[in-house]
Formats: structure tokens, sequence, C-alpha cells
């Protein structure tokens, strides 16, 4: 998880000194973080005996599977209200 936060806030840095907008910054840093998880599970994949490969990667992949759950429950929730905002702005201008 260390991994992830660090590479995630290396990426956001990098992104502000190069004026990036902060959509555009934010969305780098979390691509670059959930890559590098699936880096991790291949180099211990690869570079270990069997058995020990199979515990080692356990906690890369629960480390993955807890930092997209939130996105998994905020983006539907998010889009909805979205809709729902438009839909009230387009109401209240035809009313007025």
């Amino acid at each position: 998880m260390d991994q992830i936060i660090q590479s995630v806030k290396f990426f956001e840095l990098r992104a502000f000194f190069e004026a990036y907008t902060n959509f555009y910054s934010q969305t780098v840093s979390l691509e670059t973080g959930m890559q590098n998880v699936g880096l991790a599970i291949l180099v211990l994949k690869s570079s270990l005996p069997e058995p020990d490969s199979d515990l080692a990667i356990i906690p890369p992949i629960a480390a993955i599977m807890m930092t997209t759950l939130p996105f998994y429950i905020i983006t539907p929730i998010y889009l909805i209200r979205q809709r729902i905002l438009k839909r009230v702005c387009m109401n209240f201008h035809e009313k007025i």
C-alpha cells in the first residue's frame, strides 16, 4: 500500500512542476500507482519458486483490490449525481 501512495505522490509532484491541470495530474498519478502494483506482482511471481510466489503476491493483490474498490463505489454515485443536477438545472432554467 505504501508503494501506491508513494508513486501517486511522486507523480502528483511531477505533474505540478510540469504545469498539468489538476484533473490530468490526478489521473496520471492514479494510473501510475495502480500499474506499479502490477509490476510488483509480476516480479514476485517470476522471481520466487511456486509456493512462495503464491504467498508473496497476496499483499499486492489485496492492495490493488482495496485501492480500486472506492472508485467502483464512488464513480456510479458521482455520475448519477451529475445527471440529476443537470436535469434539475435544465428544469430550473425552463421555468425562468
